[in-house]
């Protein structure tokens, strides 16, 4: 003959074992959920993409080519890809191999390595062995012929292409020292051809310097640095009349940090410099790089702020027409990990919802007090999120604006950002347990359950304590794992209504009106 206490134990375990066990797995699926989420998106190596963009233009059609890296794999990834623009609309992108330069001639796109060169008409692809054109080369196209400037140990040799022949490499005489010409890494650089001379800029130490090759392919290095002053970066092209340079100057603050200017835009038409310092800024975000390239006989800049990537076209003054081409590989980037992050969190409020439902079909409370008054779980949620909301948002808004905006434009955004704002982020969570402790303390609402008409009180109906209310409070670290989904089933299993929080600290939630 069975028990008293045996018949309530077979009679518990039937009505919570369906309950209990889809606790169980969904549990376990939200917390694999959630290390799904923190195992692709680690803090210190968040996959942000490197910007190097350059381009084209050839016939109709305008070659993006943007190289990307991924830090979160190890080593390092980096990739090159393409895109072809016709008629301002993007065609589609494809993987490349990388080269160190390249140029736009005879119809087809000539990319550079060390000792080697690849050719692209369009369709297909051919690899040829150099090795005469040197380390580390720099091309440009004349009207009839391909130059390249290549280097051989510590010197420098030209080659020219022409009529399908290379020519015999020249060596092109230099001071042996002047260390301007040898950069410890590699140095943004370009060169181009005007009126019968060879120009080679490069970007050295936030410096701009000039080396002009006369016929007999010789001459000397000259720094720029009166005329641009430190240069961020720059890009360079030349057409019959005269040569462009559009560079990113950097001004420094009272506090000594860097800080990009607005494009800068300089020409050279055989008897100096001229040109504005002041052009207009074209993103609010600041700048991130730029690429100067011709198409169709008119000089054409690619102006790539991380969240968009513009074409202008330039003459002497800011740009005559702006066409948006792309989003940025940053907003790509962070576009990509949003969805990712969105779908988990849409997964886990799903089964938070749907485990919830389940539960509660099988599970149903019976209070104690029948007349009590407890308030509902739609009343507690709308109050949770209103006082959050209360706390939150002036914190939000407070950091965010102490934040630098160009934080975007790091290779490394989010760990910048926790870095900046990590005060913000551990400063809320205690904000609100101040906050829910006093006010519930002290009066048994926040203004968030004011206005849903509910209150914390002792389980005996009594005014809430202070000690109650602290309680009560600090177990939400509990009871919030999961999307609250702790805190959840602890409502829905209790007579009470009553999360962990509750339980521990002798306290129910009720409705001030019936």
């Amino acid at each position: 003959m069975m028990t008293g206490h045996q018949d309530q134990f077979r009679f518990w375990s039937r009505r919570l074992a369906i309950p209990i066990g889809s606790a169980v797995i969904i549990g376990l699926l939200m917390i694999g959920a959630f290390l799904d989420l923190f195992h692709r998106i680690p803090v210190p190596q968040f996959p942000a993409p490197v910007f190097n963009l350059q381009a084209a233009g050839l016939g109709n059609r305008i070659y993006l080519f943007l190289m990307r890296r991924d830090s979160s794999a190890a080593p390092p990834k980096e990739n090159w890809w393409m895109s072809t623009v016709e008629e301002d609309r993007l065609q589609g992108e494809s993987e490349i191999k990388s080269f160190h330069s390249f140029v736009a001639f005879s119809d087809e796109l000539w990319f550079f390595n060390a000792g080697m060169y690849r050719i692209f008409d369009g369709k297909e692809w051919h690899r040829f062995d150099a090795p005469w054109i040197g380390d580390d080369p720099v091309v440009t196209a004349a009207p009839e012929q391909l130059l390249v400037l290549g280097r051989l140990g510590k010197d420098f040799s030209l080659t020219s292409y022409a009529h399908d022949v290379w020519e015999r490499p020249m060596p092109v005489a230099t001071d042996p020292n002047d260390q301007n010409l040898f950069c410890s890494e590699r140095c943004p650089s370009r060169l181009v051809v005007f009126k019968d001379k060879i120009f080679y800029f490069w970007l050295k130490d936030h410096n701009l310097y000039q080396w002009v090759l006369d016929g007999e392919h010789s001459g000397r290095v000259e720094s720029l640095g009166e005329v641009f002053g430190k240069l961020e970066g720059f890009d360079a092209l030349s057409n019959s009349n005269r040569i462009f340079i559009w560079y990113l100057p950097i001004s420094l603050r009272a506090k000594g940090d860097r800080e990009i200017d607005p494009i800068g835009l300089k020409v050279f038409d055989g008897n100096g410099w001229h040109g504005e310092n002041d052009l207009e800024r074209p993103a609010p975000v600041g700048l991130l790089e730029i690429s100067a390239f011709l198409f169709q006989g008119k000089p054409h800049l690619l102006i790539n702020t991380g969240i968009k990537i513009e074409d202008t076209i330039w003459e002497t003054g800011p740009p005559e027409r702006s066409v948006f081409l792309m989003g940025g590989d940053l907003g790509q980037t962070v576009l990509r990990y949003q969805e990712r992050v969105l779908l988990l969190l849409l997964v886990m409020v799903t089964l938070a919802t749907v485990g919830l439902t389940f539960v509660l079909m099988y599970w149903k409370p019976m209070p104690e007090n029948p007349g009590v008054p407890y308030a509902s779980l739609g009343q507690r949620f709308v109050a949770k999120a209103i006082d959050t909301a209360l706390v939150v948002v002036p914190v939000g808004i407070i950091v965010g604006s102490r934040l630098n905006p160009e934080i975007l434009l790091f290779p490394n955004p989010l760990a910048h950002f926790i870095e900046e704002a990590g005060m913000g982020l551990m400063i809320a969570p205690f904000l609100l347990f101040v906050y829910h402790g006093l006010t519930e303390g002290f009066w048994g609402q926040t203004l968030g359950k004011r206005l849903c008409g509910i209150m914390v009180m002792d389980r005996d109906l009594k005014p809430c304590t202070m000690l109650q209310s602290v309680i009560r409070n600090l177990l939400r670290l509990v009871d919030g794992i999961c999307f609250y989904w702790v805190g959840l089933i602890s409502i829905a299993a209790t007579n009470r209504w009553q999360r962990l929080g509750d339980l521990a600290g002798r306290t129910i939630v009720v409705r001030t009106k019936t």
